[in-house]
């Protein structure tokens, strides 16, 4: 039966060619790009290198133009660049008028990419925006299981349904390694946030009016190694432990993604679930005391901070205008 399904899928692949794909990559980091470069020619993955805004380059007046007020005081230069490459890419997709993918260089393809993202492509309806290729969160069609508490705190939750055993429409999925993205979806995104706020994959993932499935199973992973968004420089002492085969994600990643950054006070998604934890197990613990009540306020209080900061700064720019007809560009 294996055999007979990758035979199915390669025939699909001759009626249903894979966009072009865009590789974000910055200029120090060749050795990454070769990586992904090499997959690329084995997967017969047609590219162009699509040059990463380094956040840590950013004058004082680019950030004004192109970052939002809050995010210019809690996102990490790491999360600027990574927003503001992903932009460059919505803004190149325009352009072409085409379809394109979009990669970070950090993305691991699975054996089958090319064939079973062919027949994914043929099965997507005419007025699709996105296509997650690779991604994290609450994007397994039927088990979300911790995700479900990111999905809440985040917000932009949809409606999850199958519409084949190849399609889906994920309940509230994070991660921007490896995607499609259509004109018109390009162009809503780049509508809807004319700057960077936040996490790209928060953000664009969470607008409301964009038209995103993703593939079932997931076609890539990320390396998850030295993350260029922000986070602890030494990860060494943190286990090395996959929390979620289905995307991939490990304990060491989730724990040192940034949160929000507070003048030169980092703050990791795992210090501030950690804090919150023993918050907890302390008001738990003193709840006889006199502390137990003002531990209990103490949580609810800390909960409540981060819950309404993080909503802030994802909270839309813009609403979706009507979109408009594409003009028509040559290539």
């Amino acid at each position: 039966m294996r055999m007979l399904r990758h035979l199915l899928l390669f025939a699909v692949a001759f009626a249903a060619k894979v966009p072009k794909a865009l590789l974000i990559n910055l200029p120090r980091h060749r050795e990454r790009y070769e990586s992904v470069k090499e997959q690329f020619e084995v997967q017969n993955v047609r590219f162009l290198r699509a040059p990463a805004c380094d956040g840590k380059l950013l004058t004082d007046e680019q950030m004004k133009q192109n970052v939002t007020a809050l995010g210019r005081l809690l996102m990490t230069r790491g999360m600027m660049g990574c927003f503001l490459s992903h932009r460059s890419c919505w803004q190149k997709c325009v352009e072409m008028g085409e379809p394109v993918l979009v990669f970070e260089d950090d993305v691991v393809l699975a054996d089958d990419f090319n064939a079973v993202l062919s027949a994914a492509i043929k099965e997507l309806p005419d007025d699709w925006d996105v296509l997650l290729v690779g991604a994290l969160g609450a994007v397994h069609p039927r088990y979300y299981w911790i995700n479900l508490l990111h999905s809440c705190i985040a917000g932009g939750m949809r409606w999850p349904r199958n519409h084949s055993k190849l399609l889906h429409e994920p309940l509230r999925p994070f991660g921007t390694h490896a995607y499609a993205v259509s004109p018109a979806g390009a162009r809503k995104l780049l509508a809807s946030s004319p700057k960077a706020s936040y996490h790209v994959d928060v953000i664009a993932w969470g607008t409301r009016g964009v038209r995103l499935f993703a593939v079932h199973p997931l076609l890539a992973k990320q390396t998850h190694g030295d993350t260029t968004i922000g986070g602890a420089a030494d990860r060494s002492w943190l286990p090395n432990l996959v929390v979620d085969d289905y995307t991939g994600t490990d304990f060491a990643w989730a724990w040192n993604a940034p949160l929000v950054k507070v003048g030169k006070l980092l703050l990791t998604s795992g210090r501030v679930f950690f804090t919150g934890l023993l918050l907890i197990i302390a008001s738990v613990l003193l709840r006889h005391s006199s502390y137990g009540e003002l531990l209990l306020y103490t949580t609810l209080g800390y909960s409540a901070l981060f819950y309404l900061l993080i909503r802030a700064l994802t909270w839309p720019q813009r609403r979706l205008p009507p979109l408009k007809p594409l003009a028509r560009v040559t290539v």
